[in-house]
C-alpha cells in the first residue's frame, strides 16, 4: 500500500502507510476502496444483465468468425 502526504511530499518520495500516526487515513481510504469496488461490480452486473455479452473469440471457436 502507498501513502503520501502531497502538501508536504509532492514528489512521492516518503510512503506513509505504515506510520502509525496515519493508520486512521489509511483504514478511511481502505473503507471507500471497497465501498467503490463493491459498487463498481454491481454496476457491470446490471450491464451484463441489460446487454447480451460474450466472451471475446467465442465465435470464432465456434467456426463462426472471419477466416
Amino acid at each position: 500500500e502507498l501513502l503520501f502526504d502531497l502538501e508536504s511530499d509532492p514528489d512521492e518520495q516518503t510512503n506513509l502507510a505504515s506510520v502509525t500516526a496515519h493508520a486512521d487515513i489509511l483504514a478511511e481510504l481502505r473503507e471507500k476502496t471497497a465501498a467503490e469496488s463493491i459498487a463498481l461490480n454491481a454496476r457491470r452486473e446490471a450491464f451484463q444483465a441489460a446487454v447480451s455479452t460474450k466472451e471475446r473469440g467465442s465465435a470464432r471457436k465456434a467456426g463462426k468468425g472471419k477466416k
